[in-house]
């Protein structure tokens, strides 16, 4: 009996269940976050875009102190000048770096991982845009991608 395809079949399964996850929040602040356990970011538009996948989880933070967010990126093809950028968002202040991340060459065997410090306010909105882009040959492409925030901070 052939036991590949039940293999493949479980594999599947069992990625389509990690990226359903809800936002982790199972390490201490400013330990990384293992991929498997980290949710996917939604892609805000069905258009070509970068060939990239993002990955989260919001670590530690607590009532009155700042989110500690890691954002993993997986580029699915080599690409140059991968950039990551937070958007200026109401209500949302990134406390701990700047607010774009260059990253240069990319390669689809690797992922490209950032932490961020996020303080929110009553006017944060309920999801975090990140704009991802990278050159694939002589083209440019980006996405925009979202983060859930309210499930994080606990509120509606």
């Amino acid at each position: 009996m052939n036991t590949m395809p039940r293999l493949l079949s479980a594999l599947l399964g069992l990625a389509l269940v990690a990226g359903c996850a809800a936002p982790s929040r199972e390490a201490p602040a400013g330990a990384e976050v293992d991929l498997a356990k980290m949710a996917s970011a939604e892609r805000r538009s069905e258009k070509i875009g970068v060939p990239a996948d993002v990955r989260y989880a919001f670590t530690g933070g607590g009532a009155g102190t700042p989110l500690d967010l890691q954002i993993a990126v997986i580029p699915r093809i080599d690409g140059d000048d991968l950039r990551i950028e937070f958007p200026s968002t109401p209500g949302v202040s990134v406390a701990k770096s700047a607010t774009a991340h260059v990253f240069g060459k990319a390669s689809a065997s690797a992922s490209y991982r950032l932490s961020l410090d996020l303080a929110t306010d009553a006017q944060a909105p309920d999801r975090l845009p990140v704009i991802v882009s990278m050159n694939v040959g002589e083209a440019r492409y980006f996405s925009v991608f979202a983060i859930p925030l309210r499930a994080a901070t606990g509120t509606r």
